[in-house]
């Protein structure tokens, strides 16, 4: 079979959004969260969350705020539904926009020996953003689609269900499955046979049946069983459970992108030089509010005894490196399918996807290769911590 052809039946194929969420997520979080060292985790857990959650709480505020004039037709008034609506979806924008993919930075930090405290917190960052990311999307949506239940309090009771209630299932399934897994030691199919299923079914359980975080109950599910099974298992089995979770996160990443590829000429080709100057105002106004976090967030930690102090080195960094991928690529499409966008419009739609792919494309051409630069720059591959 020719490659065009076998390109041509993959693109025939019609998946559904929801289904890259529960087909490829549960790999990808799982491989990050059983890498994560907990003490050093625990050393840096206020920079963690500030970045995981403010940050991306504060991007979709301000990309939203940004974009929002982008599209408001004239003579729109702000007691119009329609005005209310926009705002919606310039906030949705920016919550799609808000998590970052750190798989390009983290190998930019290892090929060039980037301080092991960057690594830490970019790496920890990876990991919560993400249920803040889609917790927010999950209101977003709900919100455009008419439920205004419970307002901004009810909003953020759901924010905070979500995350706690996913930590706390996920963490105690983990627990559990490294238990069973310590009378299972030695046979390697069995123990490796035994993390799959953990992180499908945390995923789903949580998401679907418990109404809590899938995402983070995949992260603390596995930073839960790493941290016990590591000691618990034999070195070769730990060593064999390493390599095939690395094997899944590269299929994972590789079929997310793979798909995104498949969809990206469509998305593009629909876009037109009026989405130019909304696409720059999702750049500049992403790339401040992560700066005002760095340098204006960060430091009131310090003030308060939270964190160590970092150096303008390490907050140019952080900041420079807020690269998005696929999750930006996955929760786009997500809610474009969702029925509450569908409703607002093809129109928003296709600028929704237009948008999110062009800055994910942007960070990916512009933030990763001069990340590199910049962390030489400033000489930071010479620390060494």
């Amino acid at each position: 079979m020719s490659a065009a052809r076998t390109a041509a039946l993959f693109s025939e194929t019609d998946l559904p959004s929801e289904a890259l969420l529960y087909l490829f997520l549960p790999p990808l979080l799982f491989a990050a969260g059983l890498h994560v060292d907990v003490r050093r985790l625990a050393d840096e857990i206020w920079p963690i969350l500030v970045m995981a959650v403010v940050a991306v709480v504060l991007c979709c505020v301000v990309v939203g705020a940004a974009l929002f004039p982008f599209m408001v037709p004239d003579g729109v008034s702000i007691l119009d539904a329609e005005w209310q609506e926009l705002l919606l979806l310039a906030l949705l924008i920016g919550a799609v926009v808000a998590p970052t993919d750190t798989a390009a930075v983290l190998s930019i930090f290892k090929d060039i020996g980037a301080p092991r405290r960057l690594s830490t917190i970019v790496e920890g960052e990876s990991l919560f953003n993400d249920a803040a990311a889609i917790s927010l999307v999950v209101v977003l949506i709900a919100a455009l689609g008419g439920d205004t239940s419970g307002g901004l309090p009810g909003a953020a009771g759901f924010f905070a269900t979500q995350l706690g209630g996913g930590l706390l299932f996920g963490w105690l399934a983990g627990w559990l499955t490294a238990w069973v897994a310590r009378i299972a030691r030695g046979f390697v199919v069995a123990e490796t046979t035994l993390t799959v299923t953990l992180a499908y079914v945390a995923f789903a359980v949580a998401q679907l049946v418990l109404g809590v975080s899938g995402i983070i109950a995949v992260v603390a599910a596995a930073i839960a069983f790493g941290s016990r099974a590591r000691t618990r298992l034999t070195p070769g089995s730990w060593d064999a459970l390493l390599a095939l979770w690395k094997q899944l996160d590269f299929w994972a990443i590789t079929l997310i992108f793979v798909f995104a590829a498949m969809e990206a000429p469509a998305v593009l080709s629909d876009l037109r030089w009026s989405d130019l100057g909304a696409l720059g105002a999702i750049y500049v106004s992403a790339l401040a509010a992560r700066a005002l976090v760095t340098f204006g967030v960060m430091p009131l930690l310090v003030s308060f005894g939270l964190s160590e102090p970092f150096s303008r080195a390490y907050r140019a960094v952080l900041t420079w490196g807020g690269v998005r991928g696929a999750l930006t690529v996955v929760l786009a499409l997500f809610a474009a399918e969702s029925g509450a966008v569908q409703a607002a419009g093809a129109e928003n739609a296709r600028l929704l996807l237009v948008l999110a792919f062009g800055y994910v494309l942007l960070t990916l051409f512009v933030n990763a290769p001069t990340l590199r630069i910049l962390i030489r720059l400033l000489g930071l591959t010479a620390l060494d911590e």
